[in-house]
């Protein structure tokens, strides 16, 4: 490459960094974003009902217990502004554990949190029937070695938990425990 020719890439590239600098640099209006309808029926959930499924057995052997679970997802949850109720009308929210273990891999354990939320909804085509369906569900999974996992799953629990109840703000257009 001759000088003029580096010269040149130099200053073209220098061209194209103000343009892009001058552009980017426009007034602009935000748009408002629409919340997705699949986050629409989480809109201004207040209250839940809280329900955990017994942890698995290769679990409890790796040292997670359905109390740590319970605790934190309880602490979490009321933390974060959302009343535990024991309203059958309210919506639920189930916490449980899946486990995959392969005997290839000995020392470790594939696990996956999931959080579903149920609501009472009712389907238009089917009249004025009432069901209780899930309309939100989360799920996290990983891979440890067991002496890792007890605190991988909390971790998930959290993380889980914490994008749900962003979910039920971003619906509702305003913070959670605001």
């Amino acid at each position: 490459m001759t000088r003029r020719d580096l010269y040149l890439f130099v200053l073209g590239g220098t061209f194209v960094g103000l343009i892009s600098f001058a552009a980017s640099g426009a007034p602009f209006v935000a748009t408002p974003q629409k919340v997705p309808d699949e986050l629409l029926c989480l809109k201004d959930i207040t209250s839940v009902q809280l329900f955990f499924t017994p942890v698995p057995a290769a679990l409890v052997d790796a040292g997670l217990h359905d109390a740590d679970v319970e605790n934190l997802a309880r602490t979490l949850v009321g933390h974060e502004g959302l009343e535990i109720v024991e309203d059958r009308h309210a919506p639920s929210i189930t916490v449980s554990y899946r486990v995959m273990k392969d005997d290839a891999v000995p020392h470790a354990l594939g696990f996956a949190t999931l959080i579903e939320v149920k609501q009472a909804v009712r389907v238009v085509r089917l009249g004025e029937e009432e069901l209780q369906l899930p309309t939100a569900t989360l799920l996290a999974y990983g891979l440890k070695p067991d002496h890792a996992v007890p605190k991988a799953a909390l971790v998930q629990l959290e993380f889980a938990l914490r994008k749900l109840i962003g979910f039920v703000s971003l619906a509702s257009g305003k913070e959670i425990g605001a």
